[in-house]
């Protein structure tokens, strides 16, 4: 179709549409710029304004509400802010970089705008369109990898000119004036990355039109960034970094708080992780402050079959005091052997074996010798074992893997556990090697064992398992350490 032949048709269009209305409605199409692939002349590749413009104008045509305000926003394509340089991706394929002078937003901070940037007055009117962000519009994807973090999930993205394009848009059916903000919030909105040859968006796909996002698998970081990223000058990676560390400086609380608790959640996992580090003396310091503290882990196994009877309780136990002076070593191995262990057996149950669900091995315990008491004796047995370690003397922070269910099984036979002398809080090695993976999944202890390279055998052993459990929590402390300074602590002085 040749520019006569489009142009007659879209006033063709404009005309039906005016029919409808009642009134004259204009078009300026002086300002069209169809934009031609190199090549292939006859194909033309609409902006993404007209694109926008376009699909406004096929969704009017089959709608049966025919709105004044959203045909006025039809009618009157959404022009590029001169500020912010469009992109055309078009002819960019998956994994494609782009310019430098390209600006970007974080996806999660578009989706979120309303609960952070709109007043009272205009949130409930601007909601919807944030609800269907994604539905008659077009938007192009891109996404960044940290080259210091590559396995980590990368950061999601769209060019802020198309961002600035939909707000206008929104503008023009309320009649508002929703904006990139100012002052410090605007860094996050208008990113720029690739100084000095560092790692840019590369290119992910093109959503037109869509209900949901749909990303079946994320690509794996370019090994080019990497090598670009750690060659480059310091000046440089210092700028990168500033620029990555915008994209995770909000968070954005959705209406119905899932993000915003999320957000909070993943928070306190990072100051359990942070907190276990101090504990053991791995954060500036190789003497923990305060008290020496004693962490005690329990670890719990029931009968698969109803009631579920607590039948192992393992117990393992290491004084931060001990390890004073001593190296870490690699994951916290060196501190392993201070680690001291127990493992009892409810009499009644002994010879009961879970095969079930998961494969138990009761009479396996490998870090000492089980005790058998009966089951009117096992709250006694328990008092007398943990009165070795928290009587007083020190500050006792309670380990477990999936910790409130350990918790939750000592109380049904009749163990507050929550109420030893010296309590301070919790660790669980779940939660913290969530923090330190910046995961969403819980793993069994199996899977971290083998994500930190420990060698075990015979889980499912109660008194095996809290063992486990103390050396993953160990561990994930250790390998958790971030800056050089404070991998000098895990070798001897």
């Amino acid at each position: 179709m040749d520019e006569t032949m489009a142009d007659d048709n879209l006033r063709a269009r404009l005309d039906k549409l005016q029919n409808i209305l009642g009134k004259k409605i204009t078009l300026d199409l002086s300002g069209r710029s169809d934009r031609v692939i190199p090549g292939n002349r006859e194909t033309q590749v609409p902006s993404w304004e007209d694109e926008h413009f376009d699909l406004k104008m096929r969704q009017y045509e089959t709608s049966n509400d025919h709105d004044a305000e959203t045909a006025t926003y039809m009618a009157n394509p959404i022009k590029s802010p001169g500020t912010y340089k469009d992109i055309d991706s078009a002819t960019l394929k998956i994994g494609q970089s782009v310019d430098e002078e390209i600006s970007f937003c974080p996806w999660h901070a578009v989706v979120h705008y309303p609960a952070r940037f709109i007043g009272k007055a205009n949130k409930p009117r601007a909601q919807p369109f944030f609800d269907r962000v994604l539905e008659g519009k077009t938007w192009d994807f891109f996404y960044l990898h940290n080259p210091a973090e590559p396995d980590q999930k990368p950061c999601l993205l769209v060019p802020t000119a198309q961002f600035v394009g939909f707000l206008k848009g929104v503008n023009q059916i309320l009649a508002t004036k929703l904006v990139i903000p100012g002052g410090p919030n605007k860094r996050l909105f208008d990113l720029h990355f690739g100084v000095g040859g560092t790692p840019r968006p590369r290119y992910l796909l093109r959503s037109r039109d869509q209900k949901k996002l749909h990303i079946d698998e994320w690509p794996a970081a370019n090994e080019e960034d990497l090598r670009v990223y750690k060659d480059a000058a310091d000046v440089h990676r210092e700028l990168w970094l500033s620029e990555w560390e915008k994209t995770k400086q909000h968070s954005f609380p959705d209406n119905r708080g899932g993000s915003y608790r999320a957000e909070k959640n993943r928070e306190a996992r990072l100051q359990m992780l942070s907190q276990t580090q101090l504990f053991l003396g791995l954060q500036g310091a190789r003497d923990p402050p305060g008290k020496p503290v004693t962490f005690i882990c329990v670890d719990i196994e029931a009968i698969e079959v109803a009631p579920n009877p607590v039948s192992e309780i393992g117990i393992a136990v290491v004084n931060s005091e001990r390890l004073k002076g001593i190296a870490a070593g690699p994951s916290g191995a060196n501190w392993w052997d201070f680690i001291e262990a127990h493992h009892i057996r409810v009499k009644e149950y002994a010879g009961l074996v879970n095969y079930r669900f998961v494969q138990g091995c009761p009479n396996n315990f490998d870090f000492g010798t089980s005790v058998f008491p009966r089951r009117a004796e096992l709250v006694d047995t328990l008092n007398t074992t943990f009165a070795k370690y928290a009587n007083g003397a020190h500050d006792v922070v309670l380990v477990g893997h999936d910790i409130k269910s350990d918790i939750k099984y000592l109380s049904t036979i009749g163990f507050p556990i929550d109420q030893l002398p010296g309590l301070i809080g919790n660790v669980d090695t779940q939660a913290i090697y969530r923090a330190w993976k910046d995961g969403t999944k819980s793993p069994s202890l199996g899977s971290v064992l083998v994500d930190l390279d420990i060698r075990y055998k015979n889980l499912h052993n109660a008194g095996n398992d809290a063992v486990y459990t103390l050396r993953a929590m160990v561990a994930i402390a250790v390998v958790g350490l971030h800056s050089a300074q404070d991998a000098q602590l895990l070798e001897p002085s």
